[in-house]
């Protein structure tokens, strides 16, 4: 068994393995967060995606060489990068795919002179969804930090409408 990561500006245009990329972040999306945005929650556009693709901003992984998932990730400022839209086929779920993908974009955050990685895990304010309770223990199990919570709605407020209930952003920072 063996993961590869790499960057997916390396994936044709029109390849199949891009939409199966794209196709994994919808579903990872749209099957976790439905309770917060509802049953047609697209997380991410078409163009969006090739737009991040074409700025080298995502990051694809197969397994076995099969496309399994993926992530963006892109600097923040001089010292700090992000990842999201993260995504990993759910049958592959505890196979380390997800493990390698954060590891690489922090060596590629390191490479680039990041001294940190900050993310949000967007989540409901007045109840849990057991795979945002999970990705808090699985990103704190790798180092990182949380350092505070914002109301979706002050940081999005012409997005804040179209959700089905308040909402909250955690933030999280790991030193690299």
């Amino acid at each position: 068994m063996s993961i590869q990561v790499f960057s997916a500006k390396l994936l044709s245009s029109d390849s199949i393995e891009k939409d199966e990329l794209y196709s994994i972040l919808i579903k990872a999306y749209a099957e976790t967060e439905d309770l917060m945005w509802g049953a047609d929650y697209i997380r991410i556009s078409r163009d969006d995606f090739e737009k991040f693709i074409q700025h080298d901003q995502f990051m694809v992984a197969t397994y076995n060489g099969h496309t399994a998932g993926g992530l963006r990730v892109y600097r923040i400022d001089k010292d700090i990068f992000s990842f999201g839209t993260f995504g990993v086929r759910f049958d592959l779920s505890g196979h380390g795919i997800g493990r390698v993908l954060i590891a690489e974009a922090e060596r590629k955050a390191i490479q680039a002179g990041a001294l940190s990685m900050k993310i949000e895990i967007l989540r409901p304010a007045s109840f849990e969804i057991p795979i945002k309770t999970k990705l808090h223990h699985w990103y704190t199990s790798l180092g990182y930090k949380i350092t505070h919570t914002i109301g979706f709605e002050k940081l999005y407020p012409d997005k804040a409408a179209r959700l089905l209930t308040p909402c909250l952003f955690d933030f999280y920072v790991k030193n690299l």
